[in-house]
């Protein structure tokens, strides 16, 4: 799936913060950093585990879900892209699925590039880093 046909949400999760962006049609929508705290990754990562460290996250992308629901006549985005650190943690993808109905999957769909609309042309894209540095990865 192209980014540029459907609504998604990037999450990327890494050391204490993450970082998320609401795509509208592959088009930047919303973005934050939130704080968490950090994951045990040689834990045994059950999902009550994920889900408690995760809360944070969830929550912040839980009001940006809201937000874009009601700019878009009940909709929500199509699917949660999960990149960073913590993608490679077993069931993180998982937790966030059960968590919003929402189809979840570790990494960025194939061809995605950064477009802005006109109202952002100003935006300052050095703060989306490390979104966009894994998003423009071809590994």
């Amino acid at each position: 799936t192209r980014l540029e046909s459907v609504d998604s949400a990037i999450i990327n999760v890494s050391g204490d913060r993450a970082e998320i962006v609401l795509l509208e049609k592959g088009i930047f929508f919303l973005y934050s950093d939130v704080i968490f705290n950090s994951l045990n990754e040689n834990s045994e990562n059950k999902m009550e585990e994920l889900e408690n460290a995760f809360y944070p996250v969830m929550r912040n992308l839980e009001d940006f879900l809201e937000f874009f629901r009601t700019r878009h006549f009940g909709k929500t985005v199509d699917v949660i892209y999960i990149t960073g650190q913590y993608s490679s943690v077993e069931g993180v993808d998982k937790v966030f699925e059960k968590n919003f109905d929402i189809k979840s999957q570790i990494g960025y769909p194939m061809g995605w590039k950064p477009t802005f609309s006109k109202k952002a042309n100003h935006f300052n894209e050095n703060k989306l880093g490390g979104v966009i540095g894994l998003a423009l990865r071809e590994d």
